[in-house]
């Protein structure tokens, strides 16, 4: 029994850090910002909401373990340490927070529609809260700049993404196996 766990566990870890990299492949470039809308950051929240603090951290650890051995698994088919040490590095160090935040809510079970909503547009200003401090602490010259660039103009795709995770989570909740067995499949 404890090695089919085990298996559980890793597929379903496997399975987020796909979707992760999956979603920074739908990439829409922003002008005047050198990151892209992408939707990995959708994915580290649902993998935070759906399997709780430590598989959350192990999915997102994988995707950015790949992605500095330098797996195009970034946004845009990119990968390596560049990208790390890049304005777009903060938002893919602040996945690993973002999903402990949102796994540490949910503990991997079922939260109320709002819970789940305050909990997904808390973890979008946590994430864009480290992206843009580490982009204006490291690359931009100013505030105004940093959050001109990194922040501004992805508010449209913020919202956008917000109620796609409402919407998933309401339509895929039912049909997740894992979520019925335990508080924390961890």
């Amino acid at each position: 029994m404890a090695n089919r766990d085990r298996i559980k566990k890793l597929t379903y870890t496997a399975l987020f850090a796909s979707l992760i990299i999956v979603g920074g492949y739908i990439a829409i470039p922003v002008p005047m910002s050198p990151s892209p809308v992408a939707f990995a950051d959708m994915f580290v929240i649902m993998a935070g909401l759906y399997l709780g603090f430590r598989m959350s951290l192990a999915c997102v650890g994988v995707y950015i373990l790949l992605g500095a051995l330098g797996a195009p698994v970034f946004a845009g088919f990119t990968g390596g340490l560049g990208i790390l040490l890049s304005p777009r590095g903060g938002f893919i160090f602040g996945f690993l927070v973002t999903a402990g935040f949102c796994g540490l809510i949910s503990g991997g079970r079922q939260l109320s529609f709002r819970l789940t909503l305050a909990t997904i547009t808390a973890a979008t200003i946590l994430l864009f809260a480290i992206g843009v401090t580490t982009a204006r602490l490291f690359f931009m010259e100013s505030w105004a700049a940093a959050i001109t660039a990194m922040f501004l103009p992805f508010i449209p795709g913020n919202v956008l993404k917000i109620v796609v995770i409402m919407l998933l989570e309401k339509s895929l909740r039912p049909h997740l196996p894992f979520m019925k067995t335990s508080p924390e499949v961890s």
